[in-house]
Formats: structure tokens, C-alpha cells, sequence
């Protein structure tokens, strides 16, 4: 399973809508990836 990180950054904006700053989506995003790798690796 790729993971596309636009699409991730596109549905975190569309779910937390427009109060909630650039860095903080992206930090939310970042997290998610790590969390779904080391879930890959186990």
C-alpha cells in the first residue's frame, strides 16, 4: 500500500477545515505516516 501524501493533506484540510493552520495539517499528516510504517514493519 503506497501512501500519497497530497490526497492525506487534501482529506485532513476537508476534515478540519480552514481554522487549523498549514503546519498543523501537516505535522497531523506526517504523524499519520509514521505511525501506518511502523505498523508495516511489525
Amino acid at each position: 500500500m503506497s501512501i500519497n501524501k497530497e490526497e492525506l493533506i487534501k482529506r485532513a484540510s476537508a476534515v478540519l477545515g480552514r481554522d487549523v493552520s498549514h503546519e498543523t495539517i501537516m505535522k497531523t499528516v506526517e504523524s499519520l505516516i509514521e505511525k501506518l510504517e511502523k505498523e508495516r514493519k511489525s
